[in-house]
């Protein structure tokens, strides 16, 4: 058997071989490994060679000698019937004698007791000739070694580095940035695991991003060695891509070279040619990067800072001629201007503001944050946008900096709407809700106040309101927004009241109004061909067609939704999407790809200090986990940052704690704790309107469960009639029926009815089934086949 392993350095085809030869060595072969790795020195490879097969003639003999009688040891093994690997890593470099050898052992030796296993780059002339004759005479497999995939990708990442969850869009900078090579992917992962952990966190969640990843000084040199062997106006124009920090047409390198750009394409031709860099077509233009972008960043760390800046500030004036918009790459132009240390005046603060902004909409929070700070150093105090501050509080609270994201705030001055709004959304996340109502409040009886910022402060108060139980005011403060969002012809703005709208439904558990307002808001969304508002709309829709039509459809379009927010990097809904999608997969059963989901939200929320949401991920995980039976560190740290605030973040935040508690209760056996706790649920619920939905779902059936279990009959009635008076008032909501009919069954199994506690557990188990709530399908199941073993 012959095989040869093809692909670019850095693919791991030496790691592949070796695994191959471990493989071989522990089936009873003879491993000999020809080691010459593109020396290109006449028979070093057959000497080596010769000496580890112990050829008393090997030093200082002719190269056809030694191949007579290499060739002459591996049949001498042969004939001795023991099986020989012969291994020759990076044929494409080797010795035109060397390469003779390799043919003949290849031609020449017996196939059906030797395995030849070779590694070589693809397109080499000489080497290529040897493999077809191979192939011609005795037969060749032929391994080709890409790219990694995203997929192969995640799967390396998760086995070599204990990062956890990580997200997608860092897997795919990570595959950029090493060019998809393995072993490149595998350094990277290494500098990565010895940051910081807070860093490191922020480059894992996409936060921060690769290019400002600070490299080893060892690493950076080795990575930088590629270039070594260029001179004159190839290096030039090397060290200018790479200070480019990005694709760069060659109009924008001659720019940066000052030189013609016929003389920048003719170099950039000649270094595609050696393959150090390779050009495609960027909307109809000739751009050009570097091949390999770890060893680019690499380079521009080691450049001079005098010559750097130099570049920098070419490279700045370079993009005034074209008002800083070069490219899709929102850092660009913020970068240079930065880095050049010119002048900042309006306009150029305005592009770096710009940049933040776009960064922040993409969940670039660390990365966005820098270069505001970049600014407000380089402005030293003097005309500071009031924008600055509140886009860099927004970056710090992200950063779980909050008192430092109030100071900056304060900088502002009152009246600032956008500080107002930024504030009362800080207030929120920490638990505040009363106190950002005021501020809320205030902003909307301010007749001052332009259209866009009543809007918003309208619908973020109106969510607010809903928290605190206020589903009246809620809605009124939505309507209104939506109605003025209509006038001044903001579908997107439309559309998130409209959001607001159908989620205050829902949770109220009038889900076919739910869904209605959800549609609207849908339709919106697509004419405001904004993909984040999209997203959020196909979610919403999703969750409403969840509850009023089976679970299926609704997850169809949750799971689409998620697809568009990983698409658009909004990172705080793609979490939101996947705790709905983590309870959706639990309720039909497919518990793996419930935890990943738990996970990823989990990952996602604590790197970007998102304290509310991050609560409300980490109980469905724990709940997960007391559903399968399994309790660990993650469940009983669940109230360890909320003591002494059980309500902190209202009902959408509190009961997904409360319900996962009793579950680790229920399964320790602690009933009466079990019991304390989800009464602690219900008082929430009542306390707070406009939540009955929770009530319905999560709370009145686990009741039920716990009530049954003690055997109090008083309130397990008592609860049943409360449920049912409760299911009169809920509209859409088809899974209450079911769950009335359960509740029911465990009644009647209480007063020893057992024949019809049967058959309304059975009628349940079918209704649930019918609707793909499998996994409670199956519990009325089991406690129907507890009643028929009973009567």
């Amino acid at each position: 058997m012959a095989a040869v392993i093809v692909g670019r350095p850095g693919m791991g085809k030496t790691t592949f071989a070796g695994a191959a030869l471990d493989a071989a060595r522990a089936r009873g072969f003879t491993v000999y490994a020809g080691r010459g790795h593109g020396a290109g020195l006449p028979s070093l490879v057959a000497t080596r060679l010769a000496g580890d097969m112990q050829i008393g003639e090997a030093a200082g003999a002719e190269p056809t000698a030694l191949i007579r009688a290499i060739g002459q040891r591996v049949h001498s093994l042969v004939r001795a019937e023991r099986p020989i690997a012969l291994c020759f890593e990076d044929i494409h470099g080797y010795h035109p004698t060397d390469l003779a050898l390799v043919q003949e052992l290849a031609l020449w030796s017996p196939p059906e007791s030797t395995l030849l296993l070779l590694t070589s780059e693809a397109g080499v002339p000489g080497s290529e000739q040897l493999l077809a004759e191979i192939e011609n005479v005795r037969g060749l497999h032929r391994l080709e070694l890409g790219p990694l995939t995203v997929a192969e990708a995640t799967d390396l990442i998760a086995e070599t580095a204990p990062f956890g969850a990580v997200t997608r869009r860092f897997v795919r900078d990570a595959l950029e940035l090493t060019s998809g090579e393995p072993l490149r992917l595998i350094d990277l992962l290494r500098v990565i695991h010895e940051l910081p952990a807070a860093m490191r966190d922020q480059i894992v969640s996409g936060s921060r991003t690769l290019q400002a990843l600070p490299l080893p000084s060892e690493m950076a040199r080795a990575r930088a060695r590629v270039y070594d062997r260029l001179d004159g106006e190839r290096c030039d124009l090397v060290r200018a891509l790479a200070t480019w920090g990005a694709p760069g047409t060659a109009e924008a390198l001659a720019y940066l070279l000052e030189v013609p750009m016929d003389a920048a394409e003719a170099t950039a031709i000649q270094l595609e040619a050696d393959g150090v860099i390779r050009s495609f077509d960027a909307g109809g233009r000739i751009a050009f990067a570097l091949a390999d972008p770890l060893a680019g960043l690499a380079l521009a760390t080691g450049i001079p800072a005098l010559e750097r800046r130099r570049m920098h500030a070419r490279a700045a004036a370079f993009l005034d001629l074209h008002d800083g918009t070069v490219g899709e790459n929102p850092t660009l132009a913020a970068r240079h201007y930065l880095s050049a240390m010119m002048p900042l005046d309006r306009r150029r603060t305005d592009v770096v503001l710009a940049a933040a902004r776009r960064l922040i909409d993409r969940s670039r929070f660390a990365t966005a944050g820098e270069l505001l700070e970049a600014l407000l150093s380089r402005l030293a105090g003097e005309h500071v946008p009031p924008d600055l501050y509140v886009l860099l509080a927004e970056t710090l609270a992200r950063s779980g900096s909050w008192q430092d994201a109030r100071r900056m705030l304060d900088r502002v001055g009152g009246g600032e709407v956008t500080a107002l709004l930024r504030s009362a959304r800080d207030l929120v996340a920490l638990g505040r809700e009363t106190q950002a109502l005021s501020l809320y409040r205030s902003m909307l009886a301010d007749e001052s106040i332009d259209a866009v910022s009543r809007i918003d402060a309208g619908i973020d108060g109106a969510w607010t309101q809903h928290m605190v139980g206020h589903p009246q005011e809620s809605e009124r403060s939505a309507r209104e927004a939506a109605e003025l969002a209509e006038i001044i012809e903001r579908p997107d703005l439309v559309a998130s009241a409209r959001m607001t709208l159908s989620a205050k439904h829902l949770m109220g558990a009038h889900s076919t109004r739910a869904l209605m307002e959800a549609r609207i808001a849908a339709r919106s969304a697509w004419r405001s061909r904004n993909p984040a508002t999209v997203a959020r709309a196909t979610s919403v829709v999703g969750n409403a067609i969840a509850d009023v039509r089976p679970l299926n459809r609704g997850l169809r379009w949750l799971e689409r939704a998620h697809r568009e927010a990983e698409a658009c990097e909004d990172y705080p809904t793609l979490s939101g999407i996947a705790v709905r999608l983590a309870t959706a997969y639990l309720e039909t059963g497919k518990w793996r790809a419930a935890e990943q989901m738990a996970a990823s939200a989990m990952h996602v929320d604590a790197s970007l200090h998102r304290i509310r949401s991050l609560r409300r991920s980490r109980a469905v995980m724990s709940l997960l986990h007391a559903l399968q039976g399994v309790t660990d560190p993650l469940d009983s740290r669940l109230d360890d940052t909320f003591v002494g605030n059980e309500r902190f973040g209202g009902p959408a935040i509190t009961i997904p704690d409360l319900v996962a508690r009793f579950e680790h209760q229920l399964l320790t056996g602690a009933l009466e704790h079990a019991s304390v706790t989800i009464e602690k649920a219900h008082a929430v619920l009542v306390d707070t309107a406009g939540w009955d939905r929770s009530l319905v779902l999560d709370v009145l059936p686990r009741m039920h469960l716990v009530y049954a279990r003690l055997g109090d009959d008083e309130r397990l009635r008592g609860t049943l009639d409360e449920f049912e008076a409760l299911g009169e008032r809920v509209e859409g909501l088809r899974v209450t029926e079911p769950l009335l009919l359960h509740g029911r069954s465990r009644l009647r199994a209480a007063a020893g009815s057992w024949h019809l506690a049967h058959d309304l557990a059975e009628r349940a188990a079918e209704r649930f089934h019918a609707l793909d709530y499998r996994w409670r399908g199956a519990l009325a199941r089991l406690d129907a086949g507890d009643y028929a073993a009973s009567a």
